[in-house]
């Protein structure tokens, strides 16, 4: 097994107490390490007809783009090459798309400052991302399986990995604060990338997508715990 990247106490803390190691969730509790948010968060009793407008298009939306990756994912695990650095990068690009489209949404329909900056600055690195791993495919030519008991082992994790995210952003607070929404599903989004990324650490062999994988889990690690920040300063919405 590759060693990852030295990264600070409180990110591998966070990365180890991960959610999606959790095995149930529901829509208006989040069994999650970070610190409890408070309860004097936004109020939203009298939101505005506008607002509540807002909010359900960013639900609809947001929804729509869950289940777009779900399905990009499974078309690419339906047709995996068995070279686990092609697979990764296939799924991740998926991935990438979908927190660039969830990203988009809160600059659309967010109100709060501090989660729109959390959301233009994640599209910047997320698009990059994509770019080297597309740079990657095509330049790599002919897939390189792996030895099957290795592939099965990868695939395994991986798949289950991918299910577990697809669970858990699907359980995420639904609440009538878009900024607050966001920061969940988004945290959630980006936890799943980091679980995808050690599995593609440890059985990957091409350094160009093994390094890939360390700046992933450094990277949206970092902006996990931004956003774990964001939920506990903004409160659970009232």
């Amino acid at each position: 097994m590759k060693n990852l990247l030295l990264i600070p106490k409180a990110l591998a803390v966070a990365l180890i107490a991960s959610p999606l190691l959790l095995t149930s969730c529901d829509k208006t509790k989040t069994e999650d390490p970070t610190p409890q948010v408070t309860t004097n968060g936004t109020s939203t009793s009298n939101l505005s007809a506008e607002d509540k407008q807002k909010n359900a298009a960013f639900d609809k939306e947001i929804s729509r783009i869950i289940s777009q990756m779900e399905q990009d994912m499974k078309k690419v695990q339906n047709s995996y090459t068995k070279d686990p650095d092609v697979d990764f990068a296939h799924l991740t690009i998926v991935h990438h798309d979908a927190g660039i489209a969830m990203a988009q949404t809160e600059l659309t329909y967010g109100h709060h400052d501090e989660a729109k900056k959390l959301a233009e600055s994640s599209i910047r690195s997320q698009k990059s991302s994509k770019q080297r791993l597309t740079d990657f495919l095509a330049s790599h030519g002919t897939p390189e399986p792996a030895f099957t008991e290795e592939f099965a082992a990868f695939r395994k994790e991986m798949d289950a990995a991918i299910a577990d995210m697809i669970e858990h952003m699907r359980s995420s607070p639904n609440t009538l604060d878009v900024d607050y929404d966001f920061a969940e599903v988004f945290k959630r989004h980006h936890q799943g990338i980091v679980k995808m990324s050690s599995i593609e650490v440890e059985f990957g062999d091409d350094d160009p997508v093994t390094d890939e994988g360390k700046m992933i889990i450094r990277d949206q690690g970092q902006e996990v715990i931004e956003l774990s920040q964001f939920i506990n300063k903004h409160g659970y919405p009232r």
